[in-house]
């Protein structure tokens, strides 16, 4: 390991802290100016003796940093890039674990081969969320990439410095925000819960393949239909759907994707039996935005009305034209879209049966031990 010294910030080629100059003596009895502390020689001189110490390890931290900088600027951006060979671990991984748990109406969280669905979908990590920064955004800035390699070190150790850590961190940063993926194991556990055997299934926005995950691992599915109007993310869902296919040859799910919107999507009457998505979110008349092609929800529908009729509303009667007497319809929306997408389900025809709440991440702080944030989704019927 490649490390930088201490006392001088020269490079260090086996695994100590100092160089051979400045190995003897441990404690030199002036402050040397070397690269890391010549800003820093007044505060030096003012800790004396007892504050070396909290100067190591500053020197430490400093040099860990700067050799992780260099090594992800050398790789570039961690994003996911998995051989089908680990592909198909997580996903054996995932089929051993089984569906998420539901309890008391909420869906348990847990990451099984959400990996494998995000390795095609490389664009991801440029959806903008709002105003936010995108997590290439803070990759591609010097001063926050070193933020996000220094919260990682100081919450844990240059070990912990690893890519599926700093995909966290370039998600948390001060100003930046990431789009998530479905849990596998929590589309599973729905698909489990509503689908007769031999089902059809519909996925009115695919999105980035972890409700088509779900889906291959549910043995009661024997057709997956979904569509996505974005070019990059249907593109990434063929061949995610090919991938799936080549790692599970056996599985015999068909899988059908059309490139438009759910609004623009009529499918053939009574042939669906549960409708299951999660579509984009309309929060303070503002719906996120995945790309900014014409076929696009927000691009076609421009104020809060005509997108919760023009699209929210028409993709629900086109899903209950293509569902079956007594089919499902399940959404997972945001808390604060909640009451209009139940006005709007019962509006064109449908009968809600279930909430249920899907856990996002623990709520930090004692007195929120064992507590998550959630979301509702909504389980509905066709009478």
């Amino acid at each position: 390991m490649m490390r930088v010294c201490m006392f001088c910030g020269t490079t260090v080629k086996d695994d100590r802290f100092e160089c051979r100059k400045c190995r003897k003596p441990k404690k030199p009895t002036k402050p040397p100016r070397g690269k890391i502390f010549k800003k820093t020689e007044e505060r030096i001189l003012s800790l004396g003796v007892a504050g070396w110490t909290d100067v190591w390890t500053e020197a430490f931290v400093t040099g860990e940093k700067r050799t992780v900088f260099g090594k992800l600027r050398a790789r570039g951006f961690p994003g996911y890039d998995l051989t089908l060979r680990e592909q198909a671990k997580k996903i054996v991984a995932l089929l051993k674990y089984g569906p998420a748990k539901i309890t008391d109406g909420e869906i348990e969280q847990t990451m099984h081969a959400l990996g494998t669905c995000w390795s095609y979908f490389p664009h991801a990590w440029d959806v903008r969320c709002g105003d936010a920064k995108t997590p290439r955004e803070v990759f591609d800035d010097d001063r926050m990439l070193l933020n996000v390699i220094d919260k990682r070190i100081r919450h844990g150790s240059v070990g912990s410095v690893t890519d599926s850590e700093v995909r966290k961190q370039l998600k948390s940063v001060t100003g930046a925000q990431g789009v998530s993926n479905f849990r596998p194991t929590a589309a599973w556990a729905i698909y489990d819960k509503y689908c007769p055997e031999h089902a059809t299934v519909l996925d009115m926005s695919c999105g980035f393949g972890g409700r088509l995950m779900g889906a291959t691992c549910c043995v009661k599915i024997d057709r997956y239909v979904g569509c996505d109007p974005g070019s990059e993310t249907f593109a990434g869902l063929e061949r995610f759907r090919d991938a799936l296919a080549k790692i599970l040859p056996g599985r015999g799910l068909v899988v059908k994707l059309h490139p438009i919107g759910s609004e623009d999507l009529i499918l053939p009457a009574n042939s669906v039996d549960v409708a299951f998505t999660s579509p984009p979110y309309m929060e303070d008349g503002i719906v996120e935005a995945y790309a900014d092609e014409p076929t696009q929800s927000h691009v076609k529908f421009r104020t809060p009305e005509a997108w919760f009729d023009g699209f929210l509303g028409q993709t629900m009667r086109n899903v209950h034209q293509a569902l079956k007497p007594d089919g499902i319809m399940a959404l997972n929306i945001s808390e604060r879209m909640e009451a209009t997408v139940e006005q709007q389900a019962l509006k064109n025809g449908f009968v809600l049966v279930e909430r249920l709440r899907l856990r996002l991440s623990q709520i930090m702080g004692a007195k929120h031990k064992g507590e998550w944030k959630t979301e509702p989704v909504l389980v509905f019927r066709k009478p």
